[in-house]
């Protein structure tokens, strides 16, 4: 089975950075889907695409859990975002 482990990111509308300091080691979907006959839902065999996200504090306990577990992985490192701090003045002096 393979995971993704990657760090939390901060949502859109979030204004504070509480809380985004976590790695999550997210299980990769496989679509193994079948639709039941009689009543035409959709079920799955697997349930660890869907519902299990496992979080740690740092990237090292991620990669020793998914070592530990022999499971597949991969890292998705975060993307640092360069913000530039200007006074609203900034906006009409340029």
């Amino acid at each position: 089975m393979i995971v993704k482990i990657y760090k939390d990111y901060k949502m859109p509308t979030q204004s504070g950075r509480a809380n985004i300091n976590e790695w999550i080691l997210e299980f990769m979907s496989v679509d193994d889907r079948f639709q039941e006959q009689i009543m035409g839902w959709t079920g799955s065999e697997n349930m660890y695409p869907n519902e299990v996200k496992l979080r740690f504090e740092d990237k090292n306990q991620a990669i020793t859990f998914a070592k530990k577990n022999k499971l597949d992985f991969f890292i998705k490192e975060p993307v640092e975002v360069k913000q530039t701090i200007k006074s609203y003045l900034d906006n009409y002096l340029k």
